[in-house]
């Protein structure tokens, strides 16, 4: 059996940051703390949740959606989250935590792309310390709220927050929220260890799409299958990256010999989203680390000639079923989610024929 991969060079660089735009240094973009921007700054109080004002929110909801959703789908539609936020009903304590780890996320992206977002009140650092507080009480919230029962809500903003510390540099702490993290002191295990994988277990996310017991709409589904394969693309990043097995093992080995592949190449344009590609990528790179890395066995191929020519037959499948709005070529400007699934693919050839 040989030890799981060293990619930390490779997937550190890129980012693989896939977070999207990272918060500005420390030391960039910091303004004085105007009067227009002191109530963007949450007390921090524990007992009640801070929720920045509505414009406010609604501008951190437009940074998430533009530059975070086309590569991890965590939340419904915007209209689905603004027909909440304008609802005159209370708010439950977990659609708060919800939107503050929205907050927490957005609140540390970059905002070079819109210059009108400091003016604002969304950025310097105000913003930033917004963000770090939002964070904190979303964390302490959610330690609360998981002692009840496992919930979409709460799986969602796990997710959230684990984004938030991968793209902030911060692996290990994205990883316990994600997945497992051995070396931490019991008492904090148990309440975070493999917390977004166990609670999509929990509610059976990891489930085939038309198992009977879920019975949900056809949007419900798909948020369901967005959650889920958000939650798998993070565990495999985070766990090839610091070099330990995956949190959904026991999940991903019942289905690894029954991959969902995309539609073939019949048409030049589909209509699946480049994160639908990224998903069965990312179970495709699972069982290269399974069979190659991890020494799980390969029913139809026994030597490492035979697991290496079934799992880039694989592989090769995946690619030829891209659609071609979906490659790139010379004098073509593809989108980031684009540019993001070719350059995981690329990361697949490489973990591929490392250990040969």
């Amino acid at each position: 059996m040989q030890s799981l991969p060293d990619l930390s060079p490779m997937i550190a660089h890129t980012g693989y940051r896939r977070t999207v735009d990272l918060a500005l240094p420390e030391t960039e973009n910091r303004l004085p703390i105007s009067i227009d921007q002191r109530n963007l700054i949450p007390s921090a109080s524990a007992n009640q949740f801070d929720l920045p004002p509505i414009h406010i929110l609604s501008g951190l909801l437009d940074v998430y959606y533009q530059h975070v959703h086309p590569s991890y789908p965590v939340l419904p539609c915007r209209t689905s989250v603004d027909a909440v936020i304008i609802s005159p009903s209370g708010k439950s304590d977990i659609w708060s935590t919800l939107m503050l780890s929205v907050c927490a996320y957005s609140g540390r992206l970059s905002v070079s792309a819109n210059p009108t977002s400091i003016s604002s009140g969304m950025g310097g650092l105000a913003g930033m310390i917004a963000a770090d507080l939002w964070y904190e009480q979303a964390r302490t919230s959610l330690s609360v709220l998981l002692k009840k029962e496992s919930s979409l809500e709460l799986m969602q903003a796990t997710l959230l927050l684990a984004l938030r510390d991968y793209g902030k540099g911060s692996e290990s702490q994205a990883w316990v929220l994600v997945g497992k993290f051995q070396g931490l002191p019991e008492s904090f295990t148990d309440q975070f260890s493999g917390l977004a994988v166990r609670m999509g277990q929990d509610l059976q996310l990891h489930e085939e799409p038309n198992n009977s017991v879920l019975q949900s709409t056809t949007q419900d589904s798909e948020l369901r299958q967005n959650i889920w394969g958000v939650c798998l693309i993070l565990d495999l990043l985070l766990s090839l990256q610091m070099g330990r097995p995956p949190a959904n093992f026991d999940s991903l080995k019942t289905s690894l010999n029954t991959i969902p592949r995309p539609c073939p190449l019949d048409v030049d344009v589909d209509t699946s989203p480049p994160f639908a590609y990224a998903v069965s990528l990312c179970r495709i790179i699972s069982m290269i680390n399974f069979h190659l890395y991890l020494g799980y066995p390969l029913p139809t191929a026994q030597s490492s000639p035979e697991k290496l020519l079934h799992l880039r037959t694989e592989l090769d499948m995946w690619h030829h079923s891209l659609p071609v709005q979906y490659r790139i070529s010379i004098g073509h400007q593809p989108r980031r989610e684009v540019l993001e699934i070719n350059m995981l693919y690329h990361v697949a050839i490489i973990i591929l024929y490392r250990p040969m």
